[in-house]
């Protein structure tokens, strides 16, 4: 759906290019126009090409500025759809990621009858260690 709205933009903006900058020989039909708006939406992008345009060169440089700004709302549209997404599915699933991670660690933390109640806390808890692990540690007798 973004690809669709990022072709549809730079269509647009190809055809205002097309219409504005017939003496530029680099923007002066819609193929060019579409190849030079693709490639300057990845950062390939001259402002010197339009000292020869029709209107001025300041009309050229704000219009490409004025594509690079919408282009930049929606490459940033797009990613904050990915990262909701992502964590919404995250959310769903989150105790069985974290039971995930707690079978990793458990042969590590079964390894010592003793010790392993010290490093097994769960994370708000795992604090206490800083106060009751000197204590914890000196009252096991082996």
């Amino acid at each position: 759906m973004f690809f669709g709205f990022f072709l549809l933009e730079v269509v647009f903006f190809s055809g205002l290019a097309d219409l504005a900058f017939r003496k530029v020989d680099s923007w002066n039909s819609m193929l060019k126009a579409f190849r030079n708006l693709f490639y300057a939406s990845f950062g390939q992008f001259n402002f010197d090409v339009f000292v020869d345009a029709e209107f001025s060169q300041h009309f050229g440089i704000a219009f490409l500025i004025i594509f690079l700004v919408i282009n930049i709302g929606l490459f940033m549209s797009l990613f904050t759809a990915m990262m909701t997404t992502l964590y919404s599915a995250f959310v769903q699933k989150k105790n069985v990621f974290y039971m995930l991670e707690t079978l990793k660690i458990r042969p590590q933390t079964q390894s010592d009858r003793n010790y392993s109640a010290l490093i097994s806390l769960p994370a708000p808890l795992n604090v206490l260690l800083l106060i009751l692990g000197p204590f914890l540690a000196t009252s096991f007798h082996s």
